[in-house]
């Protein structure tokens, strides 16, 4: 399957969860009714018995210990109750996961990190989710590391590529190679690429109602007196009769809880594992197919099954993230019914079998080459990859150049979603040769502002001294000065590394306050606007910053599939190509025959499509238009793109100012699109 093939498989899988729970909400109500009548039985009988023993029983020998197990009126109670706890504990999951992932990274102990750390095997972890960015075509993510969690574990969380982390464990972190880090990163943006990410959350959330009762009985637990001297430590506390009498009436509290509640939990680990087990293979077959490496997904497997902590997650709200981890991270999944991971050594022998390969080495362990890198600046430690990773495989073509040439424009598609090795390499190459103020101005808030200016600062005279002037009165004079320094490294930049530097910024860009965020924004209209053109690259990627981090500042709501096919679109569609045709060709005659080539594309459902003038293509018009594509299925996006592709490619092949304008509307679709390699 393609992208969009998964893209549309993953929504059938989203409607299947919400089956799976609706399902799962009778066979609750029934299970904790099977236990109320059990409970109702034994409390019966004893009141029974002891009235036999205590109370004269007239007109009977013998008492009646037993109770009808059909109690409606107890079954109606029990069911409203069941759904109202489960429903209102989902609910208040998907509320709280609506800001996105880094609500999930916090829920588990998370911190975020610092851009700026001088540790290696931070800045390992940053170098590669970089690359892994820039190759995928995604956003570059915040990254958080789970601090004193040993287990080798990492995960992606996150509704859309705008609000998703990267989050990884510090024993990932420090006992990883490079290589095997490179793998586990590649698993995770699999997930992404493949739909999976945004199923987790939603499976999170609902679940979390069959979960509700349970958590609350571990929560009830950790009241007493023990959890309480375990966690804390110090010296032991005297206790008082009424201190041991609250214990155990907590701990039967909880009990009791934890025994209602086993059967949601059940049912809501059988949801996870069904969904999210299959989901693991494919994620690794992906990260295999991507990084072409698969020695460093295979050596980090079997760290975790030698690992002393393996990969177990310590935190109180593992339970709740358990299918989303790179391994299993709760320490008694062994049931196949439920284990959300399969065994590692199945994950390892299908990589094998999927690579034809009998025997991969055992990897090298992490310190020896930190001890090697020690002695020099972080960033070298890359140049024995970037060489290995340069040498052609067996019945493949030599590495492409960082500098873009022409790509035909058939195949302009084919990896949308679905990143290769080339892209990997060809990121670690771009990211490499990148000025080095460039590259610290991606990682800090008032840089990225300042590199974003300077990257809309036109290369026409008339037009460039216009932006200046326009940022000398808006910004403040240290920021004017920061932009002024940037502008003449990033006017040398190549145009095929703005996308890429766009994306890299994004983390920085979101840390910024909410007034200066909307004052950064209007600059940046300001800057479009300048030169009184309709300049369709500066307005995608205006778009493009306005999509990844508004919905950091205000509420946004998630985009949903509102069309299955072009019809609805059509007015959509033509303004866009349309734009597309004039921003390419010099003459109207020319646009309306670019325009023409590009709507064959979509004459198969015999729609009507109408050529446009440029006065029509506003950018309001063009902001409808993207948005309400935006809200189309996998195959009519995959069918658009076609026709944006062959529209932009009047000779048949597409340059790299074309390749970045594609890129950029294919971004405002949700649809990554690699850098072009060739």
């Amino acid at each position: 399957m393609d992208f969009f093939e998964r893209q549309d498989e993953a929504r059938t899988n989203s409607r299947k969860l919400i089956l799976l729970f609706a399902l799962a909400l009778p066979c609750v109500a029934a299970a904790v009714y099977a236990v109320c009548i059990a409970v109702s039985f034994v409390i019966y009988a004893f009141i029974a018995f002891w009235g036999s023993v205590f109370v004269e029983i007239h007109g009977s020998s013998s008492p009646d210990y037993f109770i009808s197990l059909w109690q409606p009126a107890l079954l109606l109670w029990v069911a409203a109750i069941t759904f109202v706890v489960v429903i209102g504990g989902s609910l208040f999951k998907i509320r709280q996961l609506a800001p996105g992932g880094r609500v999930v990274a916090e829920l588990l102990g998370g911190e975020r990190l610092n851009p700026a750390t001088k540790k290696l095997d931070e800045l390992r972890l940053l170098h590669v989710v970089e690359e892994m960015s820039v190759a995928s075509g995604t956003p570059m993510p915040e990254i958080y590391v789970l601090r004193r969690e040993f287990g080798l574990n990492a995960f992606v969380a996150g509704h859309t590529v705008s609000d998703m982390i990267v989050c990884a464990t510090e024993g990932c972190v420090r006992d990883l190679t490079r290589d095997e880090l490179q793998g586990v990163i590649a698993h995770e943006y699999s997930h992404i690429l493949n739909g999976d990410m945004r199923l987790n959350m939603r499976l999170m959330g609902l679940v979390h109602g069959l979960l509700c009762i349970t958590l609350a009985s571990y929560w009830v637990m950790s009241g007493t007196y023990s959890e309480r001297e375990r966690d804390i430590g110090g010296e032991p506390e005297v206790r008082t009769g009424i201190g041991l009498f609250l214990d155990v009436f907590i701990l039967i509290v909880g009990f009791l809880l934890a025994f209602i509640g086993w059967n949601g939990s059940l049912f809501g680990r059988m949801i996870k594992g069904a969904v999210s087990r299959q989901r693991e293979f494919l994620a690794d077959a992906a990260a295999v197919e991507f990084t072409r490496y698969p020695e460093g997904l295979i050596n980090a497997l079997k760290k975790v099954k030698t690992s002393p902590e393996g990969s177990v997650i310590r935190s109180p709200h593992a339970e709740e993230a358990s299918h989303i981890f790179f391994c299993n991270g709760l320490a008694d999944e062994r049931i196949r019914l439920t284990s959300t991971h399969p065994p590692i050594d199945e994950r390892i022998k299908r990589i094998e079998v999927m690579m034809g390969r009998d025997f991969v080495p055992e990897a090298k362990p992490v310190r020896e080459r930190e001890e090697k890198q020690a002695r020099i600046e972080p960033r070298e430690g890359i140049a024995e990859y970037v060489t290995r990773a340069l040498a052609p495989k067996a019945n493949e073509a030599a590495t492409p150049s960082p500098v873009p040439g022409a790509v035909a424009a058939e195949a302009a598609l084919s990896n949308v979603g679905v990143p290769a090795r080339e892209h990997l390499v060809f990121a670690v190459r771009l990211i490499e040769q990148l000025p080095e103020p460039i590259k610290a101005a991606t990682r800090e808030a008032k840089d990225a502002v300042a590199l974003i200016y300077a990257l809309l600062v036109g290369a026409d005279e008339r037009v460039r001294a216009a932006q200046i002037q326009l940022l000398k009165r808006r910004i403040m004079p240290e920021a004017f000065e920061k932009t002024n320094a940037l502008l003449a490294e990033a006017g040398a930049l190549n145009e095929h590394a703005r996308i890429p530097l766009i994306a890299l910024t994004l983390p920085a860009l979101r840390r910024l306050q909410l007034t200066d965020y909307a004052a950064f924004m209007e600059n940046v209209e300001s800057l479009v606007a300048a030169d009184r053109q309709v300049d369709l690259f500066e307005f995608a990627l205006q778009k493009m910053l306005r999509r990844h981090l508004e919905p950091n500042f205000k509420a946004v709501p998630k985009p949903e599939v509102r069309y299955y096919s072009l019809n609805g679109l059509t007015n959509a569609c033509s303004v866009v190509l349309s734009a597309l045709a004039h921003a390419g060709e010099d003459t109207v005659e020319q646009a309306r025959t670019v325009f023409a080539r590009g709507v064959a594309r979509l004459r198969s459902a015999n729609r009507e499509f109408k050529f446009m003038a440029l006065e029509d293509c506003t950018l309001s018009s063009l902001e409808v238009a993207l948005n309400n594509l935006a809200e189309a299925a996998g195959q009519p996006k995959k069918l658009f793109l076609e026709a944006c592709a062959q529209t932009v490619a009047a000779d048949g092949q597409i340059r790299p100012r074309e390749a970045e304008l594609l890129r950029a509307i294919a971004d405002a679709l949700d649809c990554p699109m690699p850098p072009f390699a060739s």
